[in-house]
């Protein structure tokens, strides 16, 4: 688990050579720690600060790495321990958080740089094949050298990676290893270093010192990363409530609304049955009316067109047929009279006629079928009415 952790921060590490996306991610921190308060800022803008130590010729310098090089002091290799041990301690308390990082730097010279080719397959486990292959491209063994790598060129064409390979004597690297640990100094690296024209001392940001010898790393980057973490689980988790927050509010809402539409609808509905069941009634009178003539203007029509010497003793409308029972002179002369009428049709005796001692005419029944409700008619009954009158009202009535 511990080699496969470190494959993958050495990979992060030597990413950075062919891309900006760790230059992006500092730029994009930078701009986020800018908006916390001071407090906060102050530390998120913390930058640890590193002990460095280099040879030169016999002696050890020591100096501040990040506050521009401050001289730390200086001993020689070849004075007492006790000598080289207070000037490391001394140098150690001007550090104001506990023991800073420690690097010793080797000079670019005593070291030795080849660029090689290995395929891309390989950058998993790129360590384990350049230990293995050590012997091919350095005149070392792997026993003989102490050594580290960066990825300078990737070339997906012809699936090959441009490898910087820097290996160093492993007695050089046990040498300084002794120096350093003699004198109380516990290293956390060793890096290569090269002076430029100009008077700065350059760093290659490699690491010789096999990872069983590294001293023990400060937990702060660790706790800063965690709370980052944590800070961010919280911030996805508010997004995500407030996410669902905002899709019940809503579902509600729509609830809400949709049961007034509902509502709403029901009402209408509701309405819509009371107007169909109020136009059905008055259909239904309308119908009935349309149905059933009124008696008035048949029984006009039947005055029209009866003589004077008719009497209607009984007058009765059964649906669509009209039956009239009275005495006439001459009953059969009653049914041709009858189908002159505009509304009534088929007239039809009912029975015989049969002769009243009595009065001297004949009694007649007689039943016609109802044609129309008499409503048209009635300009033609108010022509006629004066036709109708005489004794045909105690007739009629009678």
């Amino acid at each position: 688990m511990t080699s496969i952790a470190a494959q993958s921060l050495q990979k992060l590490k030597t990413s950075r050579t062919v891309s900006g996306g760790l230059t992006f991610l500092q730029w994009w921190r930078d701009q986020l720690v800018e908006g916390l308060p001071p407090r906060i800022r102050k530390f998120f803008e913390h930058r640890e600060e590193r002990l460095l130590a280099r040879m030169a010729d016999d002696e050890v310098l020591l100096w501040r790495d990040g506050n521009g090089g401050e001289k730390l002091g200086r001993f020689r290799v070849g004075d007492e321990e006790d000598i080289g041990r207070q000037v490391v301690m001394s140098a150690l308390a001007r550090f104001e958080e506990g023991r800073p990082p420690s690097w010793f730097l080797i000079d670019h010279a005593n070291v030795l740089v080849r660029t090689i080719s290995m395929p891309a397959a390989a950058e998993d486990n790129l360590r384990q094949v350049l230990q293995f292959e050590m012997d091919r491209h350095t005149p070392f063994t792997a026993e003989q050298a102490a050594f580290d790598y960066r990825i300078v060129e990737r070339r997906p064409e012809t699936r090959q990676l441009g490898v910087e390979l820097v290996a160093a004597p492993q007695k050089l690297v046990d040498r300084v290893v002794k120096i350093a640990t003699d004198r109380g100094l516990q290293l956390d690296g060793i890096d290569i270093c090269r002076e430029r024209n100009d008077g700065v001392l350059a760093v290659l940001g490699l690491n010789l010192l096999p990872t069983r010898l590294r001293a023990p790393r400060s937990r702060r980057s660790l706790v800063i990363n965690l709370m980052l973490a944590a800070l961010a689980v919280l911030l996805l988790y508010l997004v995500m409530w407030q996410s669902l927050a905002a899709r019940e509010k809503a579902a509600e809402t729509f609830a809400e609304e949709s049961n007034r539409s509902r509502a709403q609808a029901q009402q209408v509905a509701k309405l819509r049955d009371q107007l169909s069941e109020a136009r059905s009634a008055a259909l239904f009178l309308s119908r009935k009316k349309s149905e059933h003539p009124v008696a008035i203007n048949v029984l006009k029509e039947v005055t029209r067109v009866l003589p004077d010497d008719v009497w209607v003793q009984r007058f009765q409308i059964t649906k669509d047929k009209v039956q009239l029972t009275g005495q006439a002179p001459d009953a059969a002369a009653i049914i041709e009279l009858l189908q002159d009428a505009n509304c009534l049709g088929n007239a039809l005796p009912k029975g015989a006629f049969t002769p009243d001692s009595r009065t001297g005419k004949e009694r007649f029944t007689v039943e016609m079928n109802m044609l129309c409700n008499g409503t048209d008619n009635q300009s033609d009954t108010a022509d006629g009415s004066d036709q109708g009158t005489g004794d045909d009202g105690p007739a009629a009535t009678g």
